[in-house]
C-alpha cells in the first residue's frame, strides 16, 4: 500500500467507542529485528491509555460497518476469512517474510465474522504463556495470529498509529521447534517472528481473541 492509498484510507469514517487501551505514544524504534537489541533502545517507551476501534477490516484492507461498540480495552473487527499469507501478500505494510509459508497456521482461515480482541491483554507481560492464559476472560483464546495482525495493520491504515510499537504480541500459534509466534514493528512495518518460546519477558504481551455472536437483523 503506498502512501497515497494510505491517506485515502485514513479518511474512512470509524465509529470510536471513547474507552481506554493500549498504545505508544512514541515513533516505534528502528531495531526490532534482535530482541536483545531492543532492550537496550525501548527501556524508556511510555506505554498510555487511548480509545480502542471498531473496524470492518474487510473494507480497510481491501479483501471485500463498524459494528457493536468496543468494550474497554477492545477492538472490535470485522474479518472476512483471509490467511496469514494472503494478509502478508495483499498489505505492504507487512514484511515480506518466508519462514512461515510452510507452516501450516499461515495457511489457516478462520471462520468470518465479528472478533473482540485485547491488544494486549492488560498486566500480560513479565509472565510465562500459561501465566498469560490465566488473564484471559471467560470466552477469549489467545488470538490467532491472522486475527492480531490484521487488527494491528487496520488500526495502523485507520489512525497512523502503531499499536503497541516498541513491544511484542505473542499470539495462539506455535512453531516446531516450540517456539511462540509473536508480533511487532520493525522499520514502520509489521514483523512476524518466533522468539521467547513461552518464557516472561517484559516486552511481550498476550493478544486475546474471541468471536461475537452477528447482530440479529433488524425488522423492516
Amino acid at each position: 500500500m503506498n502512501e497515497a492509498s494510505l491517506l485515502r484510507t485514513l479518511s474512512l469514517p470509524l465509529r470510536v467507542a471513547r474507552l481506554p487501551h493500549l498504545r505508544v505514544q512514541s515513533p516505534p524504534p528502528t531495531d526490532l529485528g534482535v530482541p536483545e537489541q531492543e532492550k537496550g533502545s525501548i527501556m524508556d517507551t511510555p506505554i498510555v491509555f487511548a480509545p480502542p476501534r471498531v473496524y470492518d477490516a474487510t473494507a480497510v484492507l481491501g479483501f471485500g460497518t463498524p459494528s457493536p461498540e468496543a468494550k474497554p480495552g477492545e477492538i472490535l473487527l470485522r474479518y472476512g476469512g483471509w490467511s496469514l499469507r494472503d494478509l502478508r501478500d495483499k498489505c505492504d505494510l507487512m514484511h515480506r517474510q518466508d519462514w512461515y509459508a510452510r507452516c501450516p497456521w499461515a495457511s489457516d482461515k478462520l471462520p468470518s465474522g465479528l472478533y473482540a480482541l485485547r491488544l494486549p491483554v492488560p498486566n500480560s507481560n513479565r509472565k510465562t504463556f500459561n501465566e498469560q492464559k490465566a488473564l484471559l476472560l471467560p470466552g477469549e483464546e489467545p488470538a490467532p495470529v491472522v486475527l492480531a495482525a490484521s487488527a494491528m495493520l487496520t488500526h495502523l491504515i485507520s489512525t497512523g498509529e502503531r499499536l503497541l510499537a516498541g513491544q511484542w504480541l505473542r499470539c495462539k500459534e506455535q512453531t516446531a521447534d516450540g517456539y511462540r509466534v509473536a508480533l511487532g514493528w520493525h522499520d514502520g512495518r509489521l514483523n512476524v517472528n518466533r522468539y521467547w518460546y513461552d518464557y516472561p519477558d517484559g516486552f511481550v504481551w498476550l493478544a486475546s481473541a474471541r468471536r461475537l455472536p452477528e447482530p440479529c437483523p433488524s425488522s423492516p
